[in-house]
């Protein structure tokens, strides 16, 4: 009777459960049931029933959602019951051995529960059930690929009983360690070590019996042959363990194809670094399986000739994962002009290896259906498949930006097609067998499909009839891997209410029937498409409640995947229907091609009644011409008025919706490929067109790549939000696509008197737009008019009279004549639509005054919307170049508004944002274009209320408002528009926020540094001879720079003290000025120490530029080594690119001597670094930066001027101390030693100081071995 209460009154039969424990009814059949128990023999069988399975198959399918939870309800609460039964009841340990047995998996899944946590805390207490709680995970555990479950499991197994420390060893090495989730898999290593820990606390026996020899030996094995024995503090603790309880030694590591290893492996006395050797070093490398190095890898690939370079990718043993990389790296490669070569070839390779996946596939292709049985196939292409979509991922994302040679080729277009259709398959497969993939695989295979479909030839080819089985095989796999991945047991796509059943739009009539039956699968996915199409409303739409079960880098992928494949022909017809239209009877005949081409939607079908404002919504866009034509003299009742008005107010949304989607780029009306048009009104900076201003760019966009977009191409810093909320297109671009001529160039022709005072103005901005009258077949010109009309017709409301005025405002050609506002929200939108109109048509005298009026009133207004709507007018009249009579008359006012309302919320601007945000706009625009009218008491206020939201906290000062300070402050110092005491200001504040904790926040400010410091010498004039040529005590102080001089040649020949130009002060700079330059060099290295890797690889690039820019290297070489060298440096991989790079500036200025100088009196620090394998590793980094060898730099070198400068090979080794190490180690060493000492006494020095860190068996005594046999080979 219990039991049939379970799908109806769960609460009840917990209580039941309650009472049945308390007179200790353990009937383990009758509590099976409750528990769900899957029905297993013995531990050696893994497979698990769902958590929502009761093993009652046919029933359950007939269960409502309701019933299903319900039953999840009683299951949870009788498991947690009868835990804290077992807990209570600990001498009899059958309960507690059928609980771990049959239900260890609920255990770990429940374990957040109090008696839960006791009973696995009576476990841990336990040997013997810590034991068999291991080899339950062991055994019955299959879904510990899933991160949440691993990390449980990892928490239930921390406090095993110490007996069974050996068991988890093996579990941990077997099952967990290898988890491609790489904070799981730290976790993992991390517990492993501390059991290995534990384990040699021990005593011999115990250590002996927990982890025999033989099991030590294959456990050593497994992580050998796993890659897994990278690990290297889990792996010198076993051979630690070894030595403690057996003499053996641990098993050798495998031999590889390294140049360097072998069996036995090659003397390095007798290697040769030659290119063929290179070339084997390479190959090796890229033979390689797994994610591990792919960027140090492909930069190995950039120096290879290309007869080699094709021979290595085109082998069978190539790393697909690579391709990717070598994509990216190829493009970059092709933008600074450094040759096509990587791009071309990596590219051949992915199209070949894209037709060994698809060249197998059975023809004709088929609608990809749930198979009813396994099939081999599906299971070999998904590794395969997922890899290379990576690869095509990354081709498709740029192939735009690349020259038209390597554009897709025309006979590859069908294999992208069905390459992109085979990989969702694929992913749609792997999901039906419950072979969930990793999250970046599943984003790949999405983008691959999403960007394929932006792609003109691959969408035309789904537009054909011989693609019409791949069009349903996308959308069927589409829906099933959303339903995967949010729809949860029990639940739909869409609630039962909004979805549409085939019933209900047959029931008018059986012409369809004829239709389904000749095109079934055609109409299945136009009955998909149409729901994932609603579905962009709801469960797909950003911030709905129900969007909350999809990642949130998924969602943006899957709305634009939907959109693409709803605009192909075989569902257009069918998905362009409002659901409303079925509900009113509509019976259609479909026709075309595919047989679901349905006519046009008669409009008697719509004129019918709506009772809801929701199928107001869902019908507007077939009213847009209708509702506007109705007669507005009959007198009709409230209702019908109301009915009347809301339907103006639709079909006006809908008309400007038109609009601007037929305004988008670069194909109008298609919003899966295009956006509103962006025309700034900033001007473009002369100070970045100098050969100092392209330096500064290189180095400050590497910051500007971490945070956003480079400053000086930063675009309207008041629009931060992807919506497009008032116009984005500039008043100069409006003129320019109008062919309308500034007002203020035909008062120049008529008033001589003003051409003299007046500056001469830059050219307007180009807009790639020709004619914005007629785009995409909607006539743009005659919306607005017509709305014009509406909005001038007597007797019309405010409610209707707002969606024109909003029209205008978005419309950038819209103009209105506005009667005074009735009130204040139609005011907001009044106002900025006059400015515009005004700004656009041209401000003479006699519509400044009223409009300045208007700004004037409306920013003394309480109604914050109107005063943020005046501020954008602001924006419009401000660039339209005022005349000065106007601007004598409205600048003071904005000023007034601008300095009071800053200064009163400077201290926290998180009340509103946009607000500030505009306020920002608005100020930085005039200090920039109209410094002389606004004065510097206006520019000095301005200045000091950044300061003061640019230093208050975050809770203060949002991250928009902080990064648009920034970057306003920024483009104002490019504008040479600050004085020298407010650059000095904004040195010593970046220098403050670059200390911040905050990463973003300190990568802005640090960009805001640089911006000061290379403005400092530009403002003094010293772009031609160089950063360092400065020796103005005053100048130095502010910009932080040392005496010196370097050129800007291609050369960078440096000139010493006595060559510098003949008006130069020869005193050089004070104490001070070098305290205060090495203060600003010192932040730098801070931020490499204490930063996130992300920071300390941005400012590890950036960081020899800015130092070869103002600072000679003797200055610095002895910090950079001391930093490259410190234990407490968190990044010496990052800080050894630092040394490479300043040692390759010396070395192409002709300085080598000083790199070997620095290298010979920097040895005995570098060999009493501990450990051995630091030491030995940072050695070969400083041989390979100081070598002048082309094959031995190459290990090292990533092409200059590139700045992402990295060690390819040396780098990803570091800490390592195999045979290849060792050797790699040697044969940098010789190198150095036999072609850059030339002194016999500078020998001797180099090999005294590795005698005497010598010790038989180190890297060190195999050196000196080495360089033995250099001397003997001499002599004879």
């Amino acid at each position: 009777m219990v039991q049939c209460m379970i799908t109806t009154h769960p609460s009840l039969v917990l209580l039941w459960c309650q009472v049945l424990l308390i007179i200790d009814y353990t009937n383990y059949s009758w509590w099976a049931e409750v528990h769900q128990t899957p029905r297993r023999q013995s531990l050696s069988c893994t497979k698990l029933l769902s958590p929502h399975s009761s093993g009652e198959g046919e029933e359950e399918k007939h269960e409502t959602r309701l019933a299903m939870v319900n039953r999840e309800i009683v299951r949870r609460g009788a498991l947690i019951l009868f835990c804290d039964y077992v807990c209570q009841n600990l001498h009899d340990s059958e309960h507690l051995t059928w609980l771990i047995v049959n239900h260890v998996q609920d255990l770990i899944s429940l374990s957040h529960e109090p008696p839960v946590q006791d009973f696995i805390s009576a476990v841990h207490r336990n040997s013997a059930a810590s034991g068999l709680f291991i080899q339950a995970i062991q055994s019955r555990c299959d879904n510990l690929s899933a991160p949440t479950m691993l990390k449980k499991t990892l928490q239930c197994l921390e406090g095993i009983h110490l007996s069974q420390s050996g068991s988890l060893l093996v579990l941990y090495v077997d099952k967990l360690l290898n988890t491609p989730f790489r904070v799981l898999a730290r976790m993992v290593d991390t517990l492993a070590c501390r059991r290995v820990e534990m384990l040699l606390a021990e005593t011999l026996q115990n250590s002996k019996a927990q982890v025999p020899v033989e099991e030590l030996n294959r456990i050593q094995e497994y992580l050998q042959t796993s890659g897994l024995a990278q690990r290297q503090r889990f792996y010198s603790l076993l051979d630690r363990f070894r030595a403690t309880v057996t003499d053996t030694c641990s098993p050798t590591p495998p031999v590889t194809s390294h140049p360097l290893d072998g069996d036995p492996p090659p003397a390095p006395e007798l290697v040769n670094a030659d290119k063929e050797w290179y070339v084997a070093l390479v190959k090796s490398q890229c033979c390689l399986r797994g994610d591990v190095s792919l960027l140090e890898t492909t930069e190995l690939l950039t120096k290879l000739p290309p007869a080699d370079l094709l021979n290595i990718m085109s082998c069978k043993e190539f790393n697909l994962s690579l391709l990717c990389p070598c994509l990216s790296m190829g493009m970059q490669r092709c933008a600074r002009g450094q040759g096509s070569l990587l791009l071309e070839t990596a590219l051949q390779v992915t199209l070949e290896r894209l037709e060994g996946v698809t060249g197998p596939l059975p023809v004709p292709h088929q609608s990809f259906l749930p198979p009813a049985q396994p099939q081999p196939y599906w299971k070999q292409l998904a590794d395969v498949v997922l890899s290379l979509c990576r690869a095509l991922s990354q081709y498709l994302l740029s192939v735009s930006q690349l020259p038209s040679s390597l554009h897709i080729p025309p006979d590859k277009e069908h294999l992208i097609t069905s390459f992109t259709c085979t990989a969702a398959e694929v992913v749609a497969w792997r999901l039906l067998q419950n072979q969930l993939p990793l999250s970046v695989d599943l984003q790949w295979a999405l983008s691959c499909l999403c960007l394929a479909l932006q792609q003109p030839c691959v969408w035309n080819k789904l537009s054909t009839a011989e693609y019409a089985t791949h069009t349903c095989s996308l959308i069927y796999s589409l829906r099933l891997i959303i339903v995967a991945v949010a729809v949860s047991p029990g639940d739909q796509l869409l609630h039962p209410e909004k979805k549409k059943t085939r019933a209900e739009r047959d029931a008018e009539g059986d012409e369809v029937d004829t239709a389904h039956a000749d095109h079934i699968c055609e109409w299945q996915a136009c009955e998909i498409m149409a729901e994932l199409v609603e579905g962009l409303q709801s469960i797909l739409a950003l911030g709905h409640h129900r969007n909350s079960a999809f990642p949130a880098f998924l969602t943006p992928t899957l709305r634009n995947i939907v959109i693409s494949l709803s605009r192909l022909p075989l569902v257009n017809s069918y998905t362009r229907v409002p659901p409303l239209v079925w509900k009113l009877g509509w019976s259609p005949q479909p026709g075309g091609e595919y047989g679901t081409t349905l006519p046009e939607i008669p409009v008697t079908s719509c004129r019918k009644r709506m009772s809801s404002e929701r199928d107001l919504g869902h019908t507007a866009g077939v009213l847009v011409t209708q509702p506007i034509t109705m007669d507005q003299e009959e007198e009709t009742q409230q209702e019908e008025d109301l009915e009347r008005t809301q339907l103006n107010v639709l079909a006006v949304q809908a008309i400007t919706s038109l609009v601007l989607s037929a305004m988008t780029l670069p194909t109008a009306g298609n919003p899966a490929v295009s956006c509103l048009e962006q025309q700034p009104r900033n001007k473009s900076l002369k100070a970045l067109e100098t050969r100092f201003g392209r330096k500064l760019a290189v180095i400050r966009g590497e910051v500007e790549r971490e945070i956003q977009s480079l400053v000086s191409k930063r675009d309207n810093v008041h629009t931060h939000h992807p919506y497009h909320a008032w116009d984005p297109v500039s008043i100069h671009s409006v003129w320019l696509g109008n062919n309308i001529t500034p007002l203020r160039e035909e008062e120049w022709g008529e008033d001589e008197e003003d051409e003299a005072d007046t500056p001469a103005p830059t050219s307007p901005p180009t807009s790639p737009i020709n004619s914005r009258k007629h785009r995409a077949g909607v006539d743009i010109h005659s919306c607005s008019q017509f709305l014009l009309e509406l909005y001038t017709a007597g007797g019309v409301g405010p409610v209707h009279r707002e969606e024109p005025v909003r029209h205008d405002v978005l419309h950038p050609d819209g103009t209105a004549e506005a009667p005074p506002p009735e009130d204040e929200i139609l005011n907001q939108y009044l106002v900025p639509a006059i400015c515009k109109a005004a700004a656009v048509l041209g401000m003479d005298k006699a519509i400044a005054e009223p409009v300045c009026r208007l700004l004037e009133t409306t920013l003394r207004s309480t109604h914050l919307p109107s005063r943020m709507g005046a501020l954008h007018g602001v924006l419009y009249v401000l660039e339209c170049d005022l005349l000065d009579d106007t601007a004598k008359q409205l600048i003071p006012t904005i000023s007034e508004y601008l300095l009071s309302n800053l200064r009163a919320i400077a201290h926290c601007v998180n009340l509103h944002n946009q607000h500030v945000l505009v306020m920002c706009a608005v100020a930085f625009y005039m200090m920039e274009n109209y410094p002389l009218d606004v004065g510097a008491e206006f520019m000095a206020g301005i200045i000091q209320v950044c300061g003061v939201m640019v230093s208050a906290s975050e809770d203060s000062t949002p991250s928009v408002i902080y990064h648009c300070v920034l970057r306003g402050l920024e483009r104002l110092l490019l504008s040479e528009q600050l004085s020298r005491m407010d650059g000095e200001a904004l040195v010593k504040l970046s220098v403050d926020r670059v200390n911040m904790p905050s990463p973003h926040r300190a990568m802005a400010a640090l960009g805001l540094m640089l911006t000061c410091m290379y403005t400092a010498v530009l403002a003094s004039g010293s772009d031609v001879t160089g950063v360092r040529g400065q020796v103005d005590c005053a100048t130095a102080e502010a910009m932080g720079v040392t005496a010196g001089h370097v050129g800007f040649s291609s050369g960078k020949e440096k000139a010493s003290p006595a060559s510098r130009p003949a008006h130069s002060d020869p005193q050089a700079p004070d104490s001070e000025s070098i305290i205060v330059a090495m203060e600003r060099v010192s932040v730098l290295f801070d931020r490499i120490r204490k930063g996130l890797p992300s920071e300390a690889r941005v400012v590890a690039r950036i960081l020899p530029q800015f130092l070869d820019d103002f600072f000679p290297p003797q200055d610095v070489m002895n910090k950079v080594i001391g930093e490259f060298l410190s234990n407490q440096q968190p990044y010496p991989q990052f800080m050894a690119t630092v040394v490479y790079k300043v040692f390759q500036t010396l070395h192409a200025t002709g300085q080598s001597s000083m790199v070997r100088d620095w290298v010979l009196l920097s040895l005995s620090n570098f060999t009493q670094r501990t450990p051995v394998a630091m030491a030995m590793w940072s050695l070969s980094c400083f041989f390979v930066s100081a070598s002048t060898s082309q094959w031995i730099s190459a290990l090292l070198l990533s092409l200059a001027p590139s700045p992402s400068t990295r060690l390819p090979h040396v780098i990803s080794r570091m800490g390592s101390s195999e045979v290849v190490d060792v050797n790699l180690f040697c044969l940098v060493a010789m190198d150095f030693y036999r072609h850059q000492i030339d002194e016999e006494l500078d020998r001797r020095a180099f090999q005294s100081v590795f005698e005497t860190v010598a010790s038989p068996g180190s890297p060190y005594h195999q050196l000196l071995g080495c360089l033995q046999s250099i001397h003997q080979d001499t002599s004879l």
